[in-house]
């Protein structure tokens, strides 16, 4: 009877330890599973063009997009002829000879891009000489906006690299346009061929983008735009605006937001001569 109870309890002893190295495995293969979802979730939500932070939606340039992959073939295809036909190489010599050294410099260790228009101004609100440049990207056949910081001695590109904000969605004023502005304004130097073809250099005594008050510039009729909802009076002076259009005084002006690091589209108008 002894060596029957001391059966039995021996194999509750053996059964219940087995149980317990069951149960403890489970845990450590959850923890290391656990940690690998975090890891991968965490470099999904780093991605600004798939995110919404903090309720911010970055706009995302037309030649980024997908969707419009189809679209635009023409579109490039039609800035690659101004290149190849030497259009956007006579600009952009001419340009490069008014800039300083630093940017010289730049654009020299930089020939993928051709540089079609300059201004500089107060870009990052500080006080610094800061600049914006519009280039034709040679390698990635696109129209791309550089900004240089000033105080950081650094270029970023517009939409990669510095994100932008599209403060006139949802504005209520019956404004909108097709396009991110890196593809627009290449479209209105693709609406000038023609004129640039005979005289490229005409065109470099415009100002299609600048840095200015636009407050106080005879460009903007202010009562005809359309004003973000986030827009505040007399909150902004210098802006960086940018024409979209080759024959109407059509305009679209960012402001540089410190506090998330992006521009931030707060002003359009359209058909305001």
């Amino acid at each position: 009877m002894q060596k029957i109870i001391l059966f039995f309890t021996l194999v509750l002893v053996l059964s219940c330890g087995s149980a317990e190295s069951q149960d403890s495995s489970p845990l450590v293969l959850d923890t290391s599973t656990s940690g690998k979802e975090t890891q991968e979730l965490s470099t999904l939500n780093t991605n600004p063009k798939r995110q919404k932070d903090n309720k911010i939606v970055y706009q995302e340039s037309t030649y980024d997009d997908p969707k419009f992959i189809s679209q635009i073939v023409d579109h490039q295809n039609n800035l690659k002829r101004l290149s190849d036909n030497k259009i956007f190489s006579n600009i952009s010599l001419q340009l490069l000879s008014r800039l300083n050294k630093t940017h010289q410099k730049y654009f020299k260790n930089h020939a993928e891009f051709e540089l079609l228009s300059a201004a500089e101004g107060n870009l990052f609100r500080g006080q610094g000489k800061d600049a914006v440049f519009f280039v034709y990207d040679k390698i990635r056949n696109r129209g791309v906006f550089l900004v240089y910081h000033d105080n950081k001695n650094r270029y970023f590109q517009l939409f990669t690299e510095i994100q932008v904000v599209n403060g006139l969605e949802g504005a209520n004023c019956n404004y909108g346009n097709f396009g991110s502005l890196d593809y627009r304004f290449s479209e209105v130097l693709i609406e000038q061929e023609e004129y640039l073809t005979k005289n490229p250099y005409l065109f470099l005594k415009d100002l299609p983008i600048k840095i200015t008050d636009f407050r106080k510039d005879k460009d903007f009729v202010l009562k005809e735009g359309c004003f973000a909802k986030t827009y505040i009076k007399n909150e902004i002076s210098d802006a960086f605006c940018i024409s979209t259009s080759s024959v109407y005084n059509n305009w679209e002006c960012l402001r540089y937001d410190k506090s998330n690091n992006t521009f931030n589209i707060f002003y359009g108008q359209a058909f305001a001569d």
